[in-house]
């Protein structure tokens, strides 16, 4: 595989799961909206725990979310969850996506939830031990390239799209998937076999400007962070300004790039919406809280998975065996 320079530079600086009960008046507001390509009655598959091994070594467990209707226009999405949290904090909006006809897959982070061996059993990781940006590093070149690993498959077997693929990120792992997206755009063209850009959206909840080192700035000078990926911004703006300032601090920056584009806006979005409230990252979600135009927070992220990626039939299947 050809080297993918932006691994280098980043090297140079620095798992059946119980589903829970959804609140039911905001299900049902969900369940009315009709953003949901499956019927309430209809049967979804049963989430899937799945363990994937990563280049350097580490056994990840995570979940996987199926479509209900496989086919190649399937959207996949990647579930990132925070410093200190697991994969489960994605639990209830997995299982609203795979109702909206998607498919996902939820990862523990190496040192979170089930993810704290190495595949020879003599390495323990807890993330309470991640103190630079090297153990971030390992996530973004190791762990989400693991997950892609396994998305690639399905979608070589006609379950998905993997041209569609998105990422919902919180807090921390914001600063994972920022990366590891321009990362994945980074990989050369070859003329026998597309390596990457594969990223079309993120999704970030609360995403901070550093985490221990770790800075997004290299990500967002990169080409296609700045000019093609759709990007919707979500957070807290009550007693946080630390996290506000973040968030706007990386919406103004990409939007800056794209001529001030507006909210909604078709093409290549950089949308930003904040809340009335403290609470920040995947505690955002399913707490009933409504943008300046009414939406639930949940029905925006959904508008804005169809209108970039579901509805993008520019986004060809192509097997990528």
């Amino acid at each position: 595989m050809t080297p993918n320079p932006f691994q280098t530079t980043l090297q140079t600086n620095t798992g059946k799961v119980s589903r829970r009960v959804l609140l039911g008046s905001l299900l049902a507001v969900l369940l009315a909206s009709p953003l949901f390509a499956q019927d309430d009655r209809e049967e979804m598959p049963d989430p899937e725990p799945i363990s994937l091994t990563t280049l350097d070594g580490v056994l990840l467990r995570a979940t996987y979310y199926a479509p209900a209707k496989p086919s190649k226009n399937v959207v996949p999405l990647i579930l990132v969850h925070q410093l200190g949290g697991s994969k489960s904090d994605f639990e209830q909006l997995a299982v609203v996506l795979q109702r909206a006809g998607h498919s996902a897959v939820a990862v523990d982070l190496r040192g979170h939830g089930g993810s704290t061996q190495a595949v020879n059993g003599n390495a323990t990781l807890d993330w309470k031990d991640f103190r630079t940006a090297n153990s971030f590093t390992r996530m973004i070149q190791n762990d989400l390239e693991a997950v892609k690993a396994f998305l690639m498959k399905k979608n070589n077997e006609g379950v998905i799209n993997i041209e569609k693929l998105g990422i919902i990120a919180a807090g921390e792992g914001c600063s994972v998937a920022l990366n590891w997206a321009a990362q994945d755009w980074s990989w050369p063209v070859l003329l026998t076999k597309k390596q990457g850009q594969d990223v079309k959206a993120l999704m970030l909840l609360s995403p901070p400007w550093t985490v221990k080192g770790l800075t997004v700035v290299n990500a967002l000078r990169h080409p296609a962070l700045q000019q093609k990926l759709a990007l919707l911004i979500l957070v807290g703006n009550r007693n946080s300004s630390s996290e506000v300032s973040d968030a706007r601090k990386i919406h103004n920056l990409v939007d800056r790039y794209r001529g001030n584009s507006r909210r909604g806006d078709v093409g290549n979005p950089a949308e930003f919406y904040d809340y009335p409230t403290s609470l920040q990252g995947t505690n955002l979600l399913f707490q009933k809280l409504k943008d300046d135009e009414g939406r639930p927070l949940e029905i925006a992220i959904l508008h804005f998975i169809r209108t970039n990626l579901e509805d993008k039939n520019e986004y060809t299947w192509r097997s990528r065996d």
